[in-house]
C-alpha cells in the first residue's frame, strides 16, 4: 500500500499505448478551445461548479469524457473509458501509472493539458490539499516563461528545470536539437511521455542539477523556469532550490550566459530580495555579464506577508524567516539576456503585469534597439507594428480635454506613453517616410505648429523604439 505523500508509480508506457493514448485525443478534438466550449461559458473548474461541468460534460460524448477523467478528475466505468481511450488499451495504461483500476472504475492519476497546440500530461492537485514534494506541475508560471521566451530559427537549445518538458516541446519547433534537463526523475519521464505524446523526436533529456549535465556546451537558446521562490525551505522541487535567498536565481542568470552561442538569447524566470535603498532592479544588474544585453523585467514588488500568503499556508514560519534575513519587499520578474561577446546594454521595465501574448518579437526589438539622438530619429524611417491605442479624455467646462494617451500590444506587459500631439505623426510612420517627413506632413494638413509637434514626435518616437514598437532599418520585424 502506498503511504500518503509517498510519490506514486510513474513509468513512460511503451510507444504503442502512447500512440493509441495520442489518438483518442487528438480523435476526440481534445484541445484548448474545444475543452472551454465544452465547459460552457464560466470561468473552468471553479469548486461551486464542479457538479454543473460533470452533468454538462456527460452529455458531450467522447470529449466530454476525456475532460471528465483528465481534467476534473471523474473516474470512468471500465466501459466507457475503454472506448473512449482506444485504441490506447487500459493495461498498458494503468501498468504505467497513468490510470489507476478502481473496481469496475478506471480513474486518471494525472491530468492532461492542452496548451498551444501541445498535449500535456502532469500531475494533478487535489482541491483538499496542497502540492506534495514529488508534484510536477503546469501552470501560469509555464506559460509567462513561453510568452517571453525570444523564438527564432536556431541549432541548438536548452530547457533547464524541464519539469513536464513544455518549454523544450515548444522550442523543437524552432530549433534543430533540443537538450532538457531536471533533477526531478518523475520531470523526465513526464516530458518523456510528453514529447510521444506531440510526436517530437528531436529533445534530448538529461538528469542532473542546474548546469551540470550540460558543461562545456553552449546554446542559442535558453529557457528556464528554475524554482526560485525565496523561502526558508527546500522540499517542493518545483518551488524551492537548495540555496538560499535569491541565489537561485542569481547562479541561473549568471551561469546561463556563460553558456549561450554568440548572439544566442536565455529567457529565465526569478524571484529576488528588493534592495531597501537602491533600485529594484539593481540585484538583477549586478547578475549581468560583462559583453551581455539584457532586459529586466519586473512583474510584482510585494511585502513578506504578501509573497508568503502566495506559496505556503506557513505563513508565521516564513515571516520569522524573512524577519531574521531582513527581508523587506520581495520582487518577481524575469531576466532576458542575449550574448554579445563586448559592449552590451541593460534596460529595466517595471511590466504592468505578466504577459498574456506571445511577446519575444517585442523583447528581440528591445535587445536590437541602440541609444538614438534626436538627428538619427528624425532621419529614421520607422514602422509600428500593430498595438491598440488607449486615450482617456475629461469632460470640463463644456469641453474635453485629452489626458493621458498610450499604445499598447495586445498581451505584452509594456506599454508606452504617447504625447498627444504625436498622434498626428504615428499613423504616418509605414516605413517609407522618415520622421522629419511625416512631421512635415503631420504639420502641413493639420495646421499645428511644427517645432511643437515634433517635440512631442521625437519624445513619443523614443519610447516606442526603445520599448519594441517600431521596426527600423536596425531592427528585426
Amino acid at each position: 500500500m502506498q503511504t500518503a505523500g509517498a510519490e506514486p508509480h510513474l513509468v513512460a508506457p511503451d510507444a504503442a499505448a502512447l500512440a493509441g493514448l495520442r489518438e483518442a485525443l487528438v480523435r476526440s478534438a481534445y484541445g484548448e478551445q474545444s475543452i472551454a466550449a465544452a465547459l460552457g461559458p464560466r470561468p473552468p473548474f471553479a469548486r461551486t461548479r464542479r457538479d454543473v461541468y460533470l452533468r454538462r460534460l456527460r452529455e458531450t460524448g467522447p470529449l466530454g469524457a476525456l475532460v471528465r477523467m483528465f481534467r476534473l478528475g471523474e473516474s470512468l466505468d471500465e466501459a466507457e473509458a475503454a472506448a473512449v481511450l482506444a485504441p490506447a488499451g487500459l493495461d498498458a495504461l494503468v501498468e504505467a501509472g497513468l490510470l489507476e483500476a478502481r473496481g469496475d472504475h478506471v480513474a486518471a492519476n494525472v491530468e492532461i493539458s492542452s496548451y498551444s497546440g501541445l498535449l500535456l500530461a502532469h500531475d494533478r492537485v487535489a482541491e483538499s490539499a496542497g502540492p506534495e514534494s514529488w508534484h510536477v506541475l503546469f501552470g501560469s508560471a509555464s506559460k509567462t516563461l513561453a510568452a517571453l521566451t525570444i523564438r527564432q530559427s536556431a541549432r541548438s537549445a536548452l530547457d533547464l528545470g524541464t519539469g513536464c518538458g513544455v518549454q523544450a516541446l515548444l522550442a523543437s519547433r524552432h530549433t534543430e536539437r533540443v537538450v532538457a534537463t531536471d533533477v526531478h526523475e518523475r520531470a523526465l519521464t513526464y516530458a518523456r511521455i510528453n514529447a510521444a505524446l506531440n510526436e517530437i523526436t528531436n529533445v534530448e533529456l538529461r538528469e542532473g542539477d542546474l548546469f551540470g549535465p550540460v558543461t562545456g556546451e553552449r546554446f542559442d537558446l535558453i529557457v528556464s523556469n528554475p524554482p526560485f521562490v525565496v523561502s526558508p525551505d527546500s522540499e517542493l522541487v518545483f518551488r524551492d532550490s537548495h540555496l538560499p535567498g535569491h541565489e537561485i536565481s542569481r547562479v541561473v542568470v549568471a551561469e546561463a550566459q556563460e553558456q549561450l552561442e554568440d548572439l544566442g538569447c536565455a529567457t529565465i524566470l526569478c524571484s529576488w530580495i528588493s534592495p531597501k535603498d537602491a533600485h529594484w532592479s539593481t540585484p538583477l544588474r549586478e547578475w549581468v555579464v560583462a559583453g551581455s544585453d539584457a532586459l529586466l523585467l519586473q512583474f510584482t514588488s510585494v511585502t513578506p506577508l504578501e509573497y508568503a500568503g502566495t506559496w505556503t499556508d506557513e505563513i508565521d514560519r516564513w515571516l520569522d524567516y524573512y524577519r531574521q534575513e531582513g527581508i523587506e519587499q520581495i520582487s518577481t520578474g524575469a531576466a532576458i539576456l542575449r550574448r554579445r561577446g563586448s559592449g552590451g546594454k541593460v534596460v529595466a521595465y517595471q511590466a504592468n503585469s505578466a504577459p498574456r501574448e506571445h511577446v519575444g518579437d517585442q523583447f528581440l526589438r528591445i535587445l536590437d534597439a541602440q541609444d538614438a539622438d534626436d538627428p538619427a530619429l528624425l532621419a529614421g524611417r520607422f514602422r509600428l507594428v500593430d498595438h491598440e491605442l488607449r486615450q482617456q479624455a475629461a469632460y470640463r467646462a463644456g469641453a474635453y480635454a485629452v489626458g493621458l494617451t498610450g499604445v499598447e500590444i495586445p498581451g505584452s506587459p509594456l506599454n508606452v506613453r504617447v504625447e498627444p500631439d504625436a498622434i498626428h505623426v504615428l499613423p504616418r510612420l509605414d516605413g517609407t517616410a522618415t520622421l522629419s517627413e511625416a512631421i512635415d506632413r503631420a504639420a502641413s494638413e493639420t495646421g499645428l505648429d511644427r517645432d511643437r509637434i515634433e517635440r512631442a514626435a521625437l519624445t513619443t518616437t523614443r519610447r516606442l523604439y526603445e520599448r519594441g514598437f517600431l521596426v527600423s532599418p536596425r531592427s528585426r520585424p
